[in-house]
């Protein structure tokens, strides 16, 4: 009997080592890793949690946060494993969030009970931050962004909006209509949403995209916008470059006439009008009296 409890022990601890099995800890895991860019605020809950949940599920951890990789209980070999790698979780969700908001989760005693402690105090989408979030969708504008950072802001904004609406799940799944139609006009509305904020530049290709039937989807028009900003700014460049060359030649005309014209003027003696002459005389005066006055004084 003891034999055999020996080996269902190996057994078991042969099984973590296995790097799919929910109990086991890379040697690069260490409680001071960040697995997120951004720590939670209390204003950014919606993204945050979407950042965390794929961390965790990289590092095969989100049953524990989850409450699906369940406690062993207290006699189990795989106690102090589970304990160890439970533990790891919380220093992660610690360093995942402001100091203000780590400090009253610290004494907490497990990875799933900060979870739900976190998803009640800002998961709960109040109106005010829903109006705020409709709000900023409705009023974005492209303003001094390029294309590519106007569609990152707005598209942070969809993400948002749709991590704080709970749609119901349909027995048919993808493939039914209703869900169909709902994905369909939700498409319509981002397009608008995002051919809306563009600047006055880009009115003719915005044209074009509405006149376009079927309409395009998002990442259908964004590509066609980022193409047109990519023309623009070609243009643009092979605009300028004609312009510099020709200031340039204009600047080597003004310099060949300039030497011309000083050269004439050395070359003329109109009463000393030239200041460099008038001084050069002056100074060969100057020095043919110091020389006379010399000699007079030597005889």
């Amino acid at each position: 009997m003891i034999l055999l409890c020996f080996f269902s022990m190996e057994a078991k601890n042969l099984e973590i080592l296995n790097p799919s099995h929910d109990l086991f800890l890379h040697p690069s895991d260490n409680p001071n890793n960040i697995l997120v860019n951004e720590l939670l605020n209390g204003r950014n809950y919606g993204t945050w949690k979407k950042s965390m949940k794929i961390a965790l599920i990289a590092k095969n951890k989100l049953g524990f946060v989850l409450g699906t990789t369940s406690e062993p209980a207290a006699n189990s070999p795989l106690q102090s494993q589970w304990n160890r790698c439970d533990k790891m979780v919380i220093s992660w969700i610690l360093h995942a969030v402001e100091k203000k908001i780590s400090d009253s989760i610290l004494f907490s005693v497990s990875s799933r009970q900060i979870w739900l402690d976190l998803e009640q105090r800002f998961g709960q989408s109040d109106g005010t931050k829903f109006f705020q979030l409709k709000k900023d969708l409705y009023s974005i504008s492209q303003g001094i962004r390029d294309i590519a950072a106007y569609f990152t802001k707005i598209k942070r904004l969809w993400d948002e909006h749709d991590s704080m609406i709970t749609v119901p799940t349909c027995a048919c799944g993808v493939e039914c209509a209703t869900y169909k139609y709902d994905q369909k006009m939700k498409e319509k509305e981002q397009l608008i949403q995002l051919l809306v904020g563009l600047n006055d530049v880009y009115k003719g290709v915005r044209g074009n995209i509405l006149m376009s039937r079927p309409l395009p989807n998002v990442n259908e028009a964004y590509y066609m916008l980022l193409q047109e900003e990519h023309q623009r700014k070609m243009s643009s460049e092979t605009h300028i470059l004609p312009q510099s060359a020709a200031l340039c030649n204009t600047n080597t005309s003004n310099h060949s006439l300039g030497e011309q014209e000083s050269l004439g003027l050395l070359g003329r003696n109109d009463g000393f009008n030239n200041c460099g002459t008038l001084m050069a005389v002056v100074m060969v005066a100057i020095a043919v009296v110091t020389i006379t006055t010399h000699i007079v004084e030597v005889h």
